[in-house]
């Protein structure tokens, strides 16, 4: 991959990361009712859950590609439309119930709330979905196969999201005015529609050229 193609797929992370959401306000509220390190551990099983599916998504699309060449265009043009898709639904998004639900605290083993986030983020079917959207983009023909070329940018990915969640754990206090707040997350949802708007658009241009 070119470094504009990493740059752009770092954007992309950062987008999907950065901006609160409902596993945020738990992870706040865990830590200041435990501690960042014990948050970060419990985060970890969703982590390697997305890692997994991302590297599932990655085989199942070689593999397609090698079954059916013809296909990328399609898989590139259906990508974009569900980026856009996506990118409406945060932006037409006036409240955001499941922040409220996930203020609770979960008490409990350290290791069965781990496995709870295992699972949880083993069975999401939006970030297969995600990855089945984003990693066609950075396809270029479907005759080479690209699985050693993305892993690295999907190891990127996943780290990304452990600094950006690290960073929420360690600002725990800080952000314990901004979790009652529900336009701090609505905002936030406006921000990552934005953000993956203008991905949609652009990857959309490039699929049909």
């Amino acid at each position: 991959m070119p470094l504009t193609e990493y740059l752009f797929f770092t954007i992309i992370a950062v987008a999907q990361a950065t901006p609160p959401r409902p596993s945020t306000l738990f992870l706040v509220n865990h830590t200041l009712a435990h501690s960042p390190i014990r948050s970060i551990l419990i985060l970890s099983g969703d982590l390697l859950a997305t890692t997994l599916l991302a590297i599932c998504s990655l085989l199942t699309i070689d593999s397609l590609l090698w079954s059916f060449p013809n296909i990328l265009k399609p898989m590139q043009i259906a990508g974009s439309v569900y980026i856009l898709w996506l990118s409406a639904q945060y932006l037409l998004k006036t409240k955001d119930n499941r922040a409220r639900n996930a203020q609770h605290v979960i008490y409990g083993r350290t290791s069965v709330l781990w496995a709870r986030s295992f699972f949880a983020g083993i069975s999401n079917l939006k970030t297969v979905l995600f990855f089945f959207s984003l990693l066609p983009q950075f396809i270029v023909t479907s005759q080479e196969t690209y699985t050693a070329t993305l892993l690295l940018p999907i190891l990127f990915f996943v780290w990304i999201r452990l600094l950006v969640s690290s960073a929420y754990a360690l600002t725990a206090t800080k952000m314990a005015g901004w979790r009652n707040d529900p336009r701090a997350i609505v905002w936030s949802y406006r921000v990552r529609g934005t953000m993956m708007l203008i991905f949609g658009i652009a990857i959309g241009i490039n699929a049909v050229e």
